[in-house]
């Protein structure tokens, strides 16, 4: 179902940022922790 209204709304686009800052790469490693410590519980 969120597939079908996700097409029907249509699609984002996605823009890949043109330079990562370490700002950004701590928000990803800080993201990516929080998954894998949540998947280990």
């Amino acid at each position: 179902m969120v597939v079908v209204a996700w097409l029907v709304l249509g699609t984002p686009e996605r823009t890949p940022p043109e330079e990562l800052t370490p700002k950004g790469l701590d928000a990803i490693a800080t993201r990516a922790f929080a998954i894998v410590a949540g998947l280990g519980r």
